[in-house]
């Protein structure tokens, strides 16, 4: 018997273990039958896992969760993650994948590490925190000094002279470039010093939903310990919410 398969990232685990303890909701959204989906699941502690799904439900998903307000990034690398990761608010491809996948994306990492998506995301914090510290300068520059050079405190003996006025100005836009190319420096967060899941963990957080997902077709649900349940799938009254999909795992 011969058997071909993609094996696992050694550092998958890792990755969706970290990216939860951040708050995220991870969920694998593949287009691989069940039993696949729940084996790879199950090794990376992904509770939730929506199997055998076409690319435009992959899209239909996303404009759902879009729909509920929420904020939806999609990592894929695979020509079906294409039109998701155009459709999702940040779509990440990993830079080995296929052509379309990396022009659908917003992000794309260069190197074939999944452990990236938390750096991308750490990066992304650090940038949007040195834009509101740039504005908040440049408010509280400004608030101070426009009312001098407008000479309100004239009456008072303190006003601006031009050359003073025109030197103000220059620093104000140098301090401002400064502080942003300060970025320049950052250094991605150091992965051996990320806490590592346990087994245990894994296999607590893993296999809780695991739904195949057919076009009006009859949805199985599994939920362990309980025992199996039937509904039908309407894709515009799906309560599931995440904030993380997954990209395929094809056999």
């Amino acid at each position: 018997m011969i058997v071909v398969a993609d094996s696992l990232k050694p550092e998958a685990a890792l990755a969706v273990y970290t990216l939860k303890k951040r708050g995220l909701r991870v969920v694998l959204l593949t287009g691989d039958n069940r039993k696949t989906a729940e084996a790879i699941a199950g090794q990376v502690g992904i509770a939730e896992v929506y199997a055998q799904v076409l690319p435009q439900h992959k899209v239909a998903k996303v404009k759902e969760l879009q729909a509920k307000g929420q904020l939806v990034a999609m990592v894929g690398d695979g020509v079906n993650d294409s039109p998701a990761l155009a459709q999702s608010d940040v779509g990440i491809a990993i830079g080995t994948g296929t052509d379309v996948a990396v022009e659908a994306a917003d992000i794309v990492l260069i190197q074939n590490n999944l452990l990236d998506v938390v750096g991308a995301l750490h990066l992304s914090r650090k940038t949007v925190r040195r834009i509101h510290l740039n504005f908040g300068f440049a408010i509280i520059y400004n608030l101070i000094g426009i009312p001098i050079a407008g000479g309100l405190f004239m009456p008072w003996g303190i006003a601006l002279k031009p050359w003073m006025a025109s030197a103000a100005m220059a620093f104000s836009s140098v301090s401002v470039v400064t502080s942003s190319l300060l970025l320049k420096l950052y250094k991605k967060p150091d992965y051996s010093s990320l806490e590592k899941p346990n087994c245990h963990q894994l296999k607590n957080r893993s296999h809780r939903i695991s739904i195949d997902v057919s076009e009006e077709e009859d949805v199985t649900i599994f939920n362990k310990p309980k025992s199996w349940k039937k509904f039908t799938l309407k894709t515009s009254k799906d309560s599931l919410k995440m904030s993380l999909l997954g990209g395929e795992h094809e056999d």
